[in-house]
């Protein structure tokens, strides 16, 4: 619940940040303001005023000695803490100063004005570096714990991830949302959370890693990834089968054999066995080892669709197949089939499923 309120901006509040000491915050506001606070007794300490409209963005230094704001008046302002003194004003932006962030050694600042993200050097206010190439308006920056990598978020659904140092493109991320709100690095720094306009926070690994595309060989509506991360196997409607290495995507090997659509896949987590379900009403489980089938498993089977397969999964120790489909039983209920995998016995069925697997 809500353990205190921060009383006195005249008009709504739109950027807070706490400082790196955990007793202070600092506050941006449409009154046109920046302010200190005392997080323990909710006191204002300082208010910083020289903004000529809306502050949209605030940040401390990581020392906590100085305070970063900036504007839709398209200026940022650099103020000393604990006086209250405007140490420096960086204008000539060409928009609204609508995101920023300190580099953890505290000398640098990046900056969003439109659709750039400006490096600073906060010594004299000269710009070191522009970041261009966002298609959408920026609306958050961060810099990464080890001061190499810089992250941006925009309104075209993008979060891209800059060098640094010489400021070249390191990757872009297509988010579901349509503005990037707030972005901020876990402290491994292989981490990236992201908060967007759909009201979602995501969390994305990092390095982001190039789409590499293969051509299937046949239509893919199925897939699977052994645990080591070193083999996929696709499927689909032409009843095949295949085996690709990772990451490089090569064909390695085919599995032929189902008489109708391949409809799932599964893959041991030793990375020895595939096991398939298919509409031929079978499933089948495969030697990766030397490549060989090893056993067709059938359920009961009647007319139409009864016994055919669209889910199959492997126990985490390798030695049972589940399978489940069109599997009505007497009663109307399906099913899920259990079977040896070394064998092909069926050695157990859960029934009473309400709905088709």
């Amino acid at each position: 619940g809500v353990v205190g309120t921060l009383d006195g901006h005249g008009d709504p509040v739109y950027a807070v940040a706490w400082l790196p000491d955990g007793k202070s915050l600092v506050t941006g506001g449409f009154d046109n303001t920046v302010r200190l606070w005392n997080a323990e007794t909710r006191k204002e300490i300082k208010r910083f005023e020289g903004h000529a409209n809306l502050v949209l963005a605030v940040a401390p230094s990581p020392d906590g000695t100085r305070l970063l704001s900036g504007s839709l008046d398209k200026t940022a302002k650099v103020w000393q803490t604990p006086s209250d003194g405007l140490q420096r004003t960086i204008e000539g932006n060409a928009a609204a100063v609508s995101a920023l962030s300190s580099s953890p050694d505290g000398k640098l600042a990046a900056i969003a004005v439109g659709k750039n993200v400006k490096i600073l050097d906060l010594a004299n206010g000269q710009v070191v570096r522009d970041l261009a190439g966002s298609e959408g308006e920026i609306e958050t920056v961060a810099w990464r714990g080890d001061a190499a990598q810089i992250a941006s978020g925009d309104k075209a659904h993008a979060i891209r991830l800059w060098d640094a140092k010489d400021g070249k493109p390191q990757g872009r991320i297509q988010t579901p949302s349509d503005t990037v709100l707030a972005l901020a690095y876990l402290a491994s720094n292989q981490q990236l959370v992201s908060a967007g306009s759909d009201g979602v926070a995501r969390l994305w690994q990092l390095p982001v890693v190039d789409l590499k595309t293969e051509d299937g060989k046949g239509p893919v509506t199925v897939a699977a990834i052994n645990t080591a991360g070193t083999l996929a196997v696709t499927a689909g409607p032409d009843k095949i089968a295949r085996a690709w290495s990772l990451p490089d995507l090569k064909a390695q090997k085919e599995f032929t054999g189902h008489g109708d659509e391949i409809t799932a896949l599964a893959l041991s987590d030793d990375g020895k066995f595939l096991a398939s379900a298919s509409k031929d009403k079978t499933a089948r489980v495969w030697d990766l080892t030397n490549d060989k089938p090893l056993l067709t498993l059938r359920v009961p089977v009647g007319d139409d669709q009864e016994g055919k397969l669209n889910a199959v999964a492997i126990s985490p120790d390798g030695n049972t197949v589940a399978v489940g489909g069109w599997t009505s039983a007497a009663d109307a209920s399906e099913n899920i089939y259990f079977f040896d995998r070394a064998s092909g016995r069926l050695s157990g069925r859960v029934s009473g499923l309400p709905e088709v697997i």
